[in-house]
């Protein structure tokens, strides 16, 4: 009996023991990291009445209350700003239409200047410089800019060309200007200069005292299908620009389609140039561009001129029914000619004069009223293989001794 007891008090105490011995507690699961979502930014817009009605009185509170990224919406009418209207924050103006919605300054300098990174976007607005002060419509300082549908008008140049121009983009600007109307300005439609790079794409620069589209300084980018007619000159590059023109369409100019002077350079392809009083495409000093495949008929006197001392590649050009000469080589210029028809002008398919010389490799010259190709005694260009057929007087007219 006593042995009994001994076991059963043994197994009570391994119990007791058990029971109070710590537990290991099972690990608690880690629930997967959930992404943290960023959440999408509201729109903020401000909305604008022409008689003041909006959320602001005028359109210059608005812009100054505006938070970046705002998009400011103009509804119908004019919104005349007493000073010119600075902004320095990425920004959207948003009219109903060119013919519909108005930013007017009548005071000197500009209608909007843009200074800062961008991007500056303004869509369906006139943006007109009214009186007779000299002053811009728009000025971009740098940054990236986006207007489509806008039209650029009515800036005043009384002295110099220092003023007067539709549209100026300057500094490092890129961006796009697109489907846009510059038309009735002083000095030009829209002006390229400092380093900026934009692209303009399907505008009509027309109808300006001075020029369509300017490229100054080191300005480049691409002009894409534009439509420059009725100016003084259609397209001007000068200084070191080096622009790409691309299917442009350069008609009914006082002087020149396309002009080239100073150092400038860059490609003209496929442009058409056409009925301009002067050239089509004049290249002067020392500008140095590749013409490729430009259509530049039926200009006052010739379709592509090199003067000066410039020089650079005309290939497969069109130069016909011009005036005088499809393409003429004067001064001291240098040009490589390549594969051009020069057909049906009323003088010569290529003309070389004064000291000029360079090459003309494989061009057609046909029905031109005197001769293909014309060189003169003091001339001395190359002339390679060149077809010339069923000109007026004489094929090919070489006076050099």
């Amino acid at each position: 009996m006593m042995k009994t007891n001994s076991v059963l008090v043994v197994l009570l105490m391994g119990l007791v023991l058990c029971a109070c011995a710590p537990s290991t507690p099972a690990a608690t699961p880690t629930p997967a990291d959930t992404p943290t979502l960023e959440p999408t930014p509201t729109p903020f817009y401000i909305r604008l009445q022409a008689d003041g009605s909006g959320d602001y009185s005028t359109l210059a509170e608005a812009v100054e209350m505006a938070p970046a990224g705002a998009t400011i919406v103009l509804g119908l009418g004019i919104f005349q700003v007493d000073e010119p209207l600075d902004i320095g924050k990425p920004i959207s103006l948003l009219g109903v239409g060119i013919e519909e919605s108005a930013i007017v300054c009548e005071a000197e300098g500009y209608v909007v200047r843009f200074i800062g990174d961008g991007p500056f976007v303004a869509e369906g607005i006139t943006f007109l410089h009214g009186g007779e002060k000299e002053g811009d419509a728009v000025i971009v300082e740098s940054g990236v800019v986006d207007f489509n549908h806008c039209r650029f008008a009515g800036a005043v140049s009384t002295q110099d060309e220092s003023t007067g121009v539709g549209l100026r983009l300057l500094g490092d600007t890129t961006g796009v200007v697109q489907n846009s109307v510059a038309t009735r300005n002083d000095s030009a439609g829209i002006l390229v200069g400092g380093q900026a790079r934009p692209r303009l794409e399907g505008n009509s620069c027309s109808d300006n005292q001075g020029i369509g589209i300017a490229y100054l300084d080191s300005g480049g980018g691409v002009a894409h299908n534009n439509r420059c007619l009725r100016n003084m000159a259609g397209i001007h590059v000068a200084q070191q620009a080096q622009p790409t023109l691309e299917e442009n369409l350069c008609g009914a100019n006082q002087w020149d389609g396309i002009a080239y002077w100073d150092q400038a350079g860059g490609v003209a392809r496929r442009n058409q140039s056409l009925q301009n009083e002067q050239m089509g495409i004049h290249v002067n000093r020392e500008a140095q561009p590749m013409l490729e495949g430009n259509v530049c008929n039926d200009n006052g006197r010739v379709g592509i001129a090199y003067t000066g001392d410039s020089g650079g590649l005309a290939h497969q050009n069109q130069c016909s029914g011009n005036q005088m000469h499809g393409i003429l080589v004067g001064d001291q210029a240098q040009p490589r000619l390549g594969n051009n028809d020069c057909a049906d002008n009323r003088q010569v398919g290529i003309a070389f004069f004064d000291s000029a010389g360079g090459e003309a490799r494989q061009n057609e010259c046909a029905n031109n009223g005197i001769a293909g190709i014309y060189v003169a005694e003091t001339a001395n260009p190359d002339l390679m293989d060149n077809y010339c057929h069923d000109n007026g007087e004489e094929e090919v007219r070489d006076l050099r001794p």
